[in-house]
This record gives C-alpha cells, structure tokens and sequence, in this order.
C-alpha cells in the first residue's frame, strides 16, 4: 500500500480503488453463501473484511 507523509508528519494512505474480484466475492457471498464459503480460503475472507472496511471508511469521507 502507497502512502504519504503529510507535513505534519502523519501518513496519508493511498485513496481507495474498487477491486474488481472483491466486488465479484461480496456478490457471491450475498447470493450463494455455501458456495462462497467453499470457493474461498480463510485467509481470503479476512482480506475481503478489511476491504470492506477501507470501502466503508472511504464512503464516510465523500459523505462528510
């Protein structure tokens, strides 16, 4: 992950970019639960929690 570093010293993540093969998982997952839990590996579940939760900070700061 790219970052910057402001001037006072604080980091500046990289802005949230949709990855296309996440969104495909949230579907599934909607969709066809079984079936997402059989496809996908427990490490990829916990990255695709922390994507959606970049995807929610980042709709919090075009709403403000």
């Amino acid at each position: 992950m790219s970052y910057e570093v402001e001037q006072n010293g604080t980091e500046k993540s990289a802005p949230f970019e949709p990855i296309d093969s996440y969104e495909r998982l949230i579907v599934l997952r909607k969709r066809e639960p079984d079936t997402f839990m059989l496809r996908t590996s427990e490490a990829t579940r916990r990255a695709l929690v922390i994507y959606e939760q970049q995807k929610a900070r980042q709709t919090e700061r075009e709403s403000e």
